[in-house]
Parts: C-alpha cells; sequence; structure tokens
C-alpha cells in the first residue's frame, strides 16, 4: 500500500473511512531523526484511532523553524522511514509556509478542515504548538488528545550530538 499522499488524497481517503465509522487522527512534526520517542508517540497516536494520517513538514518549513542545518533527511527520506512503521497509514508533506499567509495557527487549521479528522493529537511534552492544536481542534469541534510521555530525546540533541563526534 502507498502511504504518501497528497492532502487532496487524504481528503477523499478520509471519507471513505469516516462512512465505514472509522475514526480517522492527525499527528504532525518534523521527525527528522527517527528515535525511540517517536515510535512511542506515533504507537499511542495508532492505539487511539483506526487510521493515523501523519503530516511531515516540508524541509522548507524544517530550515524556517530549525536552522539552516537541518533537516538532517529530505522529506522523501523521513517519510520512507515512517513509511516502514506499520502503526502509521497515511503521510503527506506540509507545504511550505509563505509570508504572506495569515499565521501559523490558520495554515494548520486549513489542513486539518481539508483533510475532515476526527482526532488531533500532539506530544504535550515536545510539541511548542501543542495548545494552538488543542484550540484550534476546539474551534473545529474535534477532539484533542494530548500525549504526555516524558520526553528524555531530542532529534535536535541528537543532530548535535552526533555532529560533535567529527
Amino acid at each position: 500500500m502507498k502511504k504518501v499522499e497528497t492532502i487532496s488524497k487524504l481528503e477523499e481517503i478520509s471519507n471513505q473511512f469516516k462512512k465505514k465509522k472509522k475514526t480517522v487522527g492527525l499527528i504532525t512534526g518534523v521527525f527528522d531523526i527517527l528515535h525511540y520517542e517517536h515510535v512511542q508517540l506515533l504507537s499511542f497516536a495508532k492505539k487511539k484511532v483506526d487510521v493515523l494520517i501523519v503530516g511531515i513538514e516540508c524541509d522548507e518549513n524544517v530550515r524556517l523553524f530549525k536552522g539552516k542545518d537541518r533537516p538532517i533527511f529530505n522529506f522523501n527520506q523521513r517519510s520512507s522511514v515512517l513509511s516502514s512503521l506499520e502503526c502509521v497509514d497515511y503521510i503527506f508533506k506540509i507545504p511550505a509556509i509563505k509570508k504572506e499567509q495569515s499565521g501559523y495557527s490558520d495554515f494548520y487549521k486549513n489542513i486539518i478542515k481539508k483533510i475532515d479528522i476526527d482526532v488531533l493529537i500532539a506530544s504535550i511534552a515536545k510539541d511548542s504548538s501543542w495548545m494552538e492544536k488543542k484550540k484550534s481542534a476546539k474551534e473545529l469541534n474535534i477532539k484533542f488528545i494530548g500525549y504526555k510521555g516524558k520526553p528524555n530525546v531530542s532529534s535536535s540533541e541528537v543532530a548535535s550530538r552526533v555532529m560533535a563526534i567529527k
């Protein structure tokens, strides 16, 4: 099964599953250096929904959020790794944020509306915008689930440590 889809195709897929009374969930992130806590988060999310869709930030957004040396792995590499996980049903690339767009939360809210999900999931410990996501979910009448795992690993820290080994 092909896991990487466009947002438009996921809108169709989501509607098909909802007609079958299946719960569709969404989680978003960078997922640059996949580690244990990413897998824990994604496994947790999958247990809460029938269909788990993962939005992966495009390379341009990662550079905007994390700096010019990131991502370590490009979108195709990151999506390939996530595609190998059984708990991930579908993946899409989050488009580049344009400077003229009204704001970060509106940008994501539009994606959430388009895909028409039932549940939005975020890591309370690691996702700095989880409160905005919770607010958006409430405004869109979507269930929000916060993952409360204790973070011990950070992709940014791993990248820094690996770079220091040189």
